[in-house]
């Protein structure tokens, strides 16, 4: 009489691999934030790749980019399906595709969610004009659910991902109670802490004249003051010149 013996299991018969994930540098897998001024170059900078714009606001008459100009979440929208459509067909051609910018991208999504709200909530429509009007904190929840759920669609597309943010001044406080103001994206709340930390790259540009020269930098390590940082060994700055292409191909070279 034969005795059952039991079956042997393993992690990988668990389907969990037991090897640690492999860190990556190559340029596809990157989700980049990028933030600064207006007029500092950052649209100039991405339309040097090979890019595919989400045009969201006015601003590139004079730059040269593929993409859609885009007026509400449901253009967004159509746009990323069409591109899901190429990626799907085997005719995807973009090395990164841009969010330009998500300050609008934001607003739009803020449109909707209030849209939203004066139908689910219409015997107080007339009073619903901002997400915090919304009762119950739904308007907040639902601008982060959005977020983060386009956020991980974006990752969908076999493209790294850049969206670009103008630069806000928020007030803080620190572990002394006295105020500071940080440099960060125009987004607050658990909406703004979620596209955060979906980045693996938030680059900073800063500027300023010296004499009639305007210098600029691109800050990739954060501060106290300042909102940077990279998953990856990044240096903690470049210094841009007035050469697009040579700041591109520097760029470039710290990913595979």
């Amino acid at each position: 009489m034969s005795v059952a013996t039991k079956p042997t299991i393993t992690l990988e018969s668990l389907g969990i691999n037991p090897k640690p994930q492999e860190p990556t540098k190559k340029f596809e897998k990157q989700k980049f934030i990028m933030l600064g001024e207006s007029k500092t170059g950052k649209t100039m900078f991405w339309a040097k790749f090979n890019a595919f714009f989400f045009r969201t606001e006015a601003g590139h008459n004079h730059v040269s980019t593929v993409g859609v100009d885009c007026h509400s979440f449901k253009e967004i929208m159509d746009a990323k399906t069409k591109l899901m459509q190429a990626k799907a067909a085997g005719i995807f051609a973009w090395d990164v595709v841009v969010i330009d910018t998500g300050d609008r991208l934001i607003d739009y999504i803020t449109d909707e969610v209030i849209e939203w709200a004066k139908t689910k909530y219409a015997k107080n429509a007339d009073n619903i004009n901002s997400i915090g009007d919304i009762p119950e904190g739904n308007g907040w929840f639902l601008l982060k659910q959005k977020v983060n759920q386009f956020l991980k669609q974006l990752e969908d597309l076999p493209c790294a991902v850049c969206i670009i943010f103008h630069t806000a001044q928020d007030t803080r406080t620190d572990e002394y109670n006295k105020p500071y103001k940080k440099e960060t994206i125009n987004v607050g709340g658990k909406a703004g802490t979620a596209i955060l930390a979906w980045a693996d790259h938030i680059l900073n540009i800063r500027s300023a004249y010296v004499g009639d020269i305007l210098a600029r930098k691109m800050i990739c390590r954060g501060s106290k003051t300042i909102e940077a940082g990279s998953r990856a060994n990044l240096p903690p700055s470049i210094t841009w010149t007035d050469n697009v292409d040579k700041n591109v191909s520097e760029f470039r070279k710290l990913f595979e």
